[in-house]
This record gives structure tokens, C-alpha cells and sequence, in this order.
């Protein structure tokens, strides 16, 4: 059924905690580029599942790079490891797919069922033969662009893709589109660097300074949005045979 997963960007906000109820716990969405502050703090965060991003946007936005030999020797210990992720995203070549597929099927090689992402502007045979050749794929690349592009390129994207299932990175059309996951940075990055509560508030509220901040109403807003979503999709990913 349909998962929220909340990204993990490092910032130091209260929220996380473990809690008594694990259906109050959400799942998580980490990246590569964090992990070094993550692995410092997860025994003090309250999560039910997590999955692991290569976070080649992130570090390529920074001007850096990540060798594709370290990110899987990384993934391969963490399967080894005693809580392993529930999945593990590709390697992504910003701007190019063709090399971002070379990636994905270096890491299939050595055993490692890598998640591929197919980015808007991509061609569309890009993402018909991501849809044939995998289980499931991601979609992203299109934060910032108009919510209307946005709607169409998603609804191109399911009419071509379906019934693959489908992770759709920074989406919160999931009540619009059955999405099998989605994941979210807002409510950690939105309240503490631009006041705004994307989810319980949908307003900007007075700043409040960064070791103040408490991020669990939202948190437990994406988990209500969640619910929503597996009463939504819950029939429609029945069908498919699908958890």
C-alpha cells in the first residue's frame, strides 16, 4: 500500500522521536549525502522502516560527485548490516540517462535491485523500457516547476508506465494518482527555514528559532495523508497484488 516516506535532510529539528504507537511512526527516506549526520542520530529518531537515496541531486547541486564503486561497496554493507534499508535508489547521472542506466545495471550486476529514476524532460522511450524492465521505478526532476506541467507530466507518465509501480520523489499527488510511494522533505525543510507548514497549517507562521522547533504536528499531518492514501488505493493495489 501506498507509503509516505519522510526525507531525512540532516536538520537538527525535534519531531523524530520514538513513540509508544508504532503506527505513529513514519518511514523514512534517506539520502547518501546525509548519512554521515543520520548515522549519528537514528538511535535517537522514531521510525518505522527507511530507504536509501544516492542523493546525486544533492551533491551534485554542491559541485560535488559520488563514484559509483563507493556507493555500492556502501549499499552492500548496509544489506549486510542488521537493519538493512527496505530499498535502495540508483545511482542517477544528472542530465544523463544514458550513463544513469549504465549505473543502474552495474549495480543489478553485483545483486543490488536498485530503483531507477526517470526525470522530466527524459524521453518517453526512456521511461517505457524503465516500466518493462523493472518492478518499480522512480519519477522526478520537476520541483519547481508549475503545478499544471507538473499534472500533466505525471498523468503522461501513469498512462505509460502503469501498472508499474511507481516512487515519486518530492509528489504529494498521491490522493490524485496511486503512487506505491512518495516521499517528502517539506515538513522538515519548509517550517524550519521559511516558517511555512505545508501540511497541518498550509500558512506561513511566525519563525521560530531552529532548536525550538518542533516538527511533529506535521509529521502526523503526512501520516493522516498517508492513511488517506491506502483507503484511497487500497482496492486498486489489491488487484495489482500488491503490499
Amino acid at each position: 500500500m501506498t507509503t509516505v516516506r519522510l526525507a531525512y535532510t540532516g536538520a537538527p529539528v525535534r519531531g523524530l522521536e520514538p513513540v509508544e504507537r508504532p503506527g505513529r511512526a513514519p518511514s523514512l527516506l534517506v539520502s547518501y549525502a546525509y548519512w554521515n549526520t543520520f548515522v549519528r542520530v537514528r538511535g535517537e529518531l522514531g521510525f518505522r522502516s527507511w530507504v536509501l537515496d544516492s542523493g546525486a541531486m544533492t551533491v551534485w547541486n554542491s559541485g560535488g560527485v559520488i563514484h559509483l564503486a563507493d556507493y555500492i561497496d556502501f549499499c552492500i554493507a548496509l544489506l549486510r548490516g542488521p537493519t538493512p534499508p527496505e530499498e535502495i535508489f540508483g545511482l542517477d547521472v544528472i542530465g544523463d540517462h544514458e550513463s544513469s542506466r549504465q549505473n543502474l545495471d552495474a549495480m543489478h550486476a553485483v545483486g543490488l535491485k536498485a530503483i531507477p529514476t526517470f526525470h522530466i524532460g527524459e524521453p518517453w522511450n526512456v521511461l517505457e523500457d524503465l516500466a518493462a524492465s523493472f518492478r518499480k521505478i522512480a519519477i522526478g526532476g520537476a520541483v519547481g516547476i508549475s503545478k499544471k506541467r507538473k499534472m500533466a507530466w505525471v498523468e503522461e507518465v501513469f498512462a505509460r508506465a502503469y501498472p508499474c509501480k511507481i516512487h515519486g520523489f518530492g509528489m504529494y499527488l498521491l490522493l490524485r494518482f496511486p503512487f506505491h510511494s512518495v516521499d517528502a522533505s517539506n515538513c522538515m525543510v519548509s517550517p524550519v527555514a521559511y516558517a511555512v507548514w505545508p501540511l497541518s497549517f498550509r500558512a506561513r507562521l511566525p519563525k521560530i528559532p531552529r532548536e525550538s522547533m518542533n516538527v511533529r504536528v506535521e509529521v502526523e499531518a503526512h501520516l493522516e495523508l498517508e492513511r488517506k492514501a491506502k483507503a484511497r488505493w487500497r482496492r486498486e493495489f489489491e488487484e495489482q497484488g500488491w503490499q
